[in-house]
Protein backbone atom coordinates (compact mmCIF):
# COMPACT_ATOMS: atom_id res chain seq x y z
CA UNK A 1 0.00 0.00 0.00
CA UNK A 2 2.85 2.22 1.11
CA UNK A 3 4.56 1.38 -2.72
CA UNK A 4 1.27 3.08 -4.38
CA UNK A 5 0.31 5.92 -2.15
CA UNK A 6 3.52 7.18 -1.75
CA UNK A 7 4.22 7.51 -5.77
CA UNK A 8 0.61 8.86 -5.91
CA UNK A 9 0.52 11.48 -4.01
CA UNK A 10 4.24 12.22 -5.39
CA UNK A 11 2.19 12.80 -8.88
CA UNK A 12 -0.95 14.82 -7.09
CA UNK A 13 1.52 17.27 -5.43
CA UNK A 14 3.88 17.88 -8.77
CA UNK A 15 0.26 17.89 -10.80
CA UNK A 16 -0.96 20.91 -8.35
CA UNK A 17 2.17 22.76 -8.22
CA UNK A 18 2.65 22.67 -12.15
CA UNK A 19 1.46 26.09 -13.43
CA UNK A 20 2.89 25.69 -17.27
CA UNK A 21 0.81 24.66 -19.90
CA UNK A 22 1.67 21.12 -20.85
CA UNK A 23 -0.56 19.87 -23.41
CA UNK A 24 -3.91 20.08 -25.58
CA UNK A 25 -5.76 19.59 -22.24
CA UNK A 26 -4.64 22.19 -20.00
CA UNK A 27 -5.28 24.60 -22.85
CA UNK A 28 -9.19 22.78 -22.87
CA UNK A 29 -9.48 22.99 -19.36
CA UNK A 30 -9.15 27.41 -19.80
CA UNK A 31 -10.65 28.26 -22.84
CA UNK A 32 -12.81 26.70 -25.82
CA UNK A 33 -11.09 28.53 -28.33
CA UNK A 34 -9.81 26.06 -31.28
CA UNK A 35 -6.19 24.42 -31.07
CA UNK A 36 -5.27 24.97 -34.94
CA UNK A 37 -2.25 23.34 -34.38
CA UNK A 38 1.43 22.31 -32.89
CA UNK A 39 5.29 23.24 -33.18
CA UNK A 40 7.28 20.41 -32.34
CA UNK A 41 10.91 21.44 -30.92
CA UNK A 42 13.40 22.90 -33.04
CA UNK A 43 16.72 20.88 -33.56
CA UNK A 44 17.42 22.70 -36.71
CA UNK A 45 20.22 25.29 -37.01
CA UNK A 46 18.55 28.67 -38.72
CA UNK A 47 15.77 30.34 -37.77
CA UNK A 48 13.97 29.54 -40.89
CA UNK A 49 13.53 26.02 -41.32
CA UNK A 50 10.91 25.88 -43.56
CA UNK A 51 13.29 28.25 -46.01
CA UNK A 52 16.21 26.17 -45.26
CA UNK A 53 15.12 22.77 -44.63
CA UNK A 54 11.61 22.34 -46.87
CA UNK A 55 11.21 18.13 -46.66
CA UNK A 56 11.50 18.83 -42.67
CA UNK A 57 9.63 17.26 -40.39
CA UNK A 58 8.89 20.90 -38.47
CA UNK A 59 8.09 22.27 -42.00
CA UNK A 60 5.41 20.02 -42.29
CA UNK A 61 3.60 20.92 -39.30
CA UNK A 62 4.12 24.46 -40.48
CA UNK A 63 2.15 23.28 -43.45
CA UNK A 64 -0.35 21.61 -41.38
CA UNK A 65 -1.12 24.91 -39.87
CA UNK A 66 -1.24 26.99 -43.22
CA UNK A 67 -4.46 24.44 -44.39
CA UNK A 68 -6.20 25.29 -41.20
CA UNK A 69 -5.68 29.30 -41.48
CA UNK A 70 -7.22 29.40 -45.08
CA UNK A 71 -10.03 27.56 -42.98
CA UNK A 72 -9.85 30.42 -40.63
CA UNK A 73 -9.52 33.38 -43.10
CA UNK A 74 -11.98 31.95 -45.66
CA UNK A 75 -12.13 33.94 -49.36
CA UNK A 76 -10.70 37.10 -47.77
CA UNK A 77 -8.82 38.49 -50.85
CA UNK A 78 -6.05 39.55 -48.46
CA UNK A 79 -6.15 38.54 -45.02
CA UNK A 80 -4.24 39.90 -42.06
CA UNK A 81 -3.07 37.66 -39.49
CA UNK A 82 -1.53 38.77 -36.23
CA UNK A 83 0.58 36.55 -34.71
CA UNK A 84 0.47 37.01 -30.28
CA UNK A 85 0.52 35.30 -27.18
CA UNK A 86 0.87 36.43 -23.03
CA UNK A 87 4.27 36.30 -22.71
CA UNK A 88 7.44 37.05 -24.42
CA UNK A 89 9.89 33.79 -25.23
CA UNK A 90 6.78 31.90 -26.65
CA UNK A 91 8.44 31.73 -29.70
CA UNK A 92 6.21 34.52 -31.45
CA UNK A 93 8.75 35.70 -34.39
CA UNK A 94 9.96 31.97 -35.04
CA UNK A 95 6.62 31.24 -36.00
CA UNK A 96 5.51 33.95 -37.78
CA UNK A 97 8.76 33.82 -39.98
CA UNK A 98 8.25 30.36 -40.53
CA UNK A 99 4.46 30.57 -41.42
CA UNK A 100 4.60 33.58 -43.72
CA UNK A 101 7.45 31.70 -45.42
CA UNK A 102 5.11 28.34 -45.86
CA UNK A 103 2.83 30.72 -47.22
CA UNK A 104 5.53 32.21 -49.41
CA UNK A 105 6.48 28.83 -50.97
CA UNK A 106 2.58 28.21 -51.69
CA UNK A 107 2.98 30.79 -54.33
CA UNK A 108 1.34 33.72 -52.25
CA UNK A 109 2.83 37.28 -52.51
CA UNK A 110 3.54 37.30 -48.95
CA UNK A 111 4.27 40.48 -46.21
CA UNK A 112 5.88 39.43 -42.85
CA UNK A 113 5.35 42.96 -40.73
CA UNK A 114 7.84 43.55 -37.77
CA UNK A 115 4.98 45.43 -35.70
CA UNK A 116 6.88 44.67 -32.30
CA UNK A 117 8.33 48.41 -32.01
CA UNK A 118 9.16 48.06 -28.52
CA UNK A 119 11.28 45.01 -28.22
CA UNK A 120 11.49 43.76 -32.15
CA UNK A 121 13.13 40.67 -32.81
CA UNK A 122 12.50 40.25 -36.33
CA UNK A 123 15.44 42.43 -36.89
CA UNK A 124 17.58 40.52 -34.58
CA UNK A 125 16.27 37.27 -36.63
CA UNK A 126 16.99 38.70 -39.94
CA UNK A 127 20.15 41.48 -39.65
CA UNK A 128 17.95 44.31 -39.74
CA UNK A 129 19.55 46.70 -37.39
CA UNK A 130 19.77 50.21 -37.93
CA UNK A 131 17.32 50.11 -41.09
CA UNK A 132 14.19 52.28 -41.94
CA UNK A 133 11.32 50.35 -41.10
CA UNK A 134 7.67 50.55 -40.10
CA UNK A 135 7.70 53.35 -37.30
CA UNK A 136 10.03 55.94 -39.87
CA UNK A 137 6.82 54.79 -41.98
CA UNK A 138 3.98 55.96 -39.38
CA UNK A 139 5.77 59.14 -38.54
CA UNK A 140 6.17 60.32 -42.29
CA UNK A 141 9.92 60.04 -42.52
CA UNK A 142 10.13 56.91 -45.42
CA UNK A 143 8.41 55.25 -48.01
CA UNK A 144 6.81 52.12 -48.58
CA UNK A 145 8.85 51.33 -51.53
CA UNK A 146 12.13 52.25 -49.74
CA UNK A 147 11.88 50.32 -46.82
CA UNK A 148 9.43 46.30 -47.66
CA UNK A 149 12.45 44.06 -48.50
CA UNK A 150 12.69 41.01 -50.77
CA UNK A 151 13.27 37.86 -48.90
CA UNK A 152 14.00 34.00 -48.82
CA UNK A 153 11.90 31.98 -49.98
CA UNK A 154 11.14 33.74 -53.19
CA UNK A 155 7.34 35.28 -52.38
CA UNK A 156 8.26 36.70 -49.25
CA UNK A 157 8.93 39.67 -48.43
CA UNK A 158 9.85 41.78 -44.87
CA UNK A 159 9.11 45.18 -43.33
CA UNK A 160 10.86 46.00 -40.74
CA UNK A 161 10.04 47.57 -37.35
CA UNK A 162 12.34 50.79 -38.10
CA UNK A 163 13.98 52.59 -35.16
CA UNK A 164 11.94 51.80 -31.48
CA UNK A 165 9.84 54.83 -31.18
CA UNK A 166 8.78 56.35 -27.82
CA UNK A 167 5.40 56.03 -28.54
CA UNK A 168 4.37 52.65 -30.05
CA UNK A 169 0.81 52.26 -29.29
CA UNK A 170 0.18 56.07 -30.31
CA UNK A 171 1.64 55.31 -33.78
CA UNK A 172 -0.56 51.42 -34.34
CA UNK A 173 -3.49 54.26 -33.52
CA UNK A 174 -2.99 56.95 -35.94
CA UNK A 175 -4.21 57.34 -39.45
CA UNK A 176 -1.49 56.58 -40.87
CA UNK A 177 -1.32 53.12 -39.49
CA UNK A 178 -5.06 52.49 -41.48
CA UNK A 179 -3.52 53.99 -44.31
CA UNK A 180 -0.42 51.77 -44.10
CA UNK A 181 -3.02 48.58 -43.84
CA UNK A 182 -5.20 49.48 -47.05
CA UNK A 183 -1.78 50.62 -49.12
CA UNK A 184 -0.61 46.55 -48.28
CA UNK A 185 -3.48 44.62 -48.85
CA UNK A 186 -3.85 46.31 -52.37
CA UNK A 187 -0.33 44.80 -53.11
CA UNK A 188 -0.09 41.08 -51.35
CA UNK A 189 -1.90 37.96 -51.12
CA UNK A 190 -1.53 37.73 -47.75
CA UNK A 191 -0.14 39.82 -44.15
CA UNK A 192 1.43 38.62 -41.01
CA UNK A 193 2.00 40.37 -38.44
CA UNK A 194 4.75 39.56 -35.56
CA UNK A 195 3.68 41.74 -32.75
CA UNK A 196 3.75 42.16 -29.37
CA UNK A 197 2.41 39.55 -26.18
CA UNK A 198 -1.22 40.71 -25.55
CA UNK A 199 -0.40 39.92 -21.69
CA UNK A 200 2.06 43.03 -21.36
CA UNK A 201 1.32 45.82 -23.71
CA UNK A 202 -2.13 47.11 -25.64
CA UNK A 203 -0.26 47.08 -29.05
CA UNK A 204 -1.92 43.42 -29.65
CA UNK A 205 -5.01 44.69 -28.65
CA UNK A 206 -5.17 47.71 -31.40
CA UNK A 207 -3.86 45.23 -34.22
CA UNK A 208 -6.39 42.89 -33.49
CA UNK A 209 -9.05 45.61 -35.02
CA UNK A 210 -7.23 45.37 -38.29
CA UNK A 211 -6.38 41.55 -38.06
CA UNK A 212 -9.02 38.69 -40.15
CA UNK A 213 -7.71 35.91 -37.96
CA UNK A 214 -5.22 35.99 -34.68
CA UNK A 215 -2.34 32.94 -33.45
CA UNK A 216 -2.48 32.88 -30.17
CA UNK A 217 0.81 31.10 -28.83
CA UNK A 218 1.52 28.63 -26.10
CA UNK A 219 4.93 27.15 -25.67
CA UNK A 220 4.96 23.64 -23.97
CA UNK A 221 6.21 23.91 -20.35
CA UNK A 222 6.72 27.59 -20.38
CA UNK A 223 3.14 29.72 -20.62
CA UNK A 224 2.19 30.26 -17.92
CA UNK A 225 -1.52 29.06 -17.14
CA UNK A 226 -2.78 32.15 -14.98
CA UNK A 227 -1.71 34.26 -17.38
CA UNK A 228 -2.45 32.67 -20.39
CA UNK A 229 -6.29 32.40 -18.50
CA UNK A 230 -5.94 35.96 -17.84
CA UNK A 231 -5.30 37.21 -21.62
CA UNK A 232 -7.65 35.15 -23.15
CA UNK A 233 -10.54 36.50 -20.63
CA UNK A 234 -9.15 39.98 -22.13
CA UNK A 235 -9.65 38.87 -25.38
CA UNK A 236 -13.25 37.84 -24.79
CA UNK A 237 -14.01 41.40 -23.10
CA UNK A 238 -12.27 43.30 -25.83
CA UNK A 239 -14.59 41.14 -28.05
CA UNK A 240 -11.58 39.63 -30.60
CA UNK A 241 -13.16 36.68 -32.92
CA UNK A 242 -11.57 34.54 -34.88
CA UNK A 243 -8.66 33.37 -32.98
CA UNK A 244 -6.56 30.03 -33.23
CA UNK A 245 -4.54 28.92 -30.54
CA UNK A 246 -0.91 27.48 -31.72
CA UNK A 247 1.06 25.25 -29.17
CA UNK A 248 4.56 25.69 -30.06
CA UNK A 249 7.77 23.38 -28.97
CA UNK A 250 6.37 20.42 -28.17
CA UNK A 251 9.07 17.63 -27.32
CA UNK A 252 8.76 14.66 -28.89
CA UNK A 253 10.06 11.28 -27.18
CA UNK A 254 13.03 9.73 -28.95
CA UNK A 255 11.33 6.56 -30.57
CA UNK A 256 7.91 8.34 -30.28
CA UNK A 257 5.73 7.58 -33.91
CA UNK A 258 9.10 7.88 -35.56
CA UNK A 259 10.18 10.88 -34.13
CA UNK A 260 14.03 10.97 -32.92
CA UNK A 261 13.85 14.31 -30.60
CA UNK A 262 15.72 15.04 -27.52
CA UNK A 263 14.38 17.34 -24.62
CA UNK A 264 15.45 21.35 -24.33
CA UNK A 265 14.49 23.92 -25.98
CA UNK A 266 15.73 24.51 -29.71
CA UNK A 267 15.72 28.10 -30.09
CA UNK A 268 14.14 30.74 -26.99
CA UNK A 269 13.35 32.99 -29.18
CA UNK A 270 11.89 36.02 -26.68
CA UNK A 271 11.59 39.76 -26.30
CA UNK A 272 14.72 41.22 -27.19
CA UNK A 273 16.54 44.52 -26.13
CA UNK A 274 18.16 46.24 -29.15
Amino acid sequence: MIGLVIPFIFLLIRQLLNNKISNTEDIERITRLPVIGHIIHNIKEGENVVDLFPKSIITETFRRIRSRLEYMTGDKACPIIAISSSMPGEGKTFCALNLASVFAISGKKTLLVGFDMRKPGLNRVLNLHNQDGLSNYLIGKAKLKDIIQEASPGNLYVLPSGAIPPNPSELIGSPAAEKLFKELRANFDIILLDTPPMGVVADGYLLARYADSIIFLTRQGFTIKDVFAHTIKQMQDEGITNVGILINDIQVKKGLVGYNYGYGYGYGYGYYEE
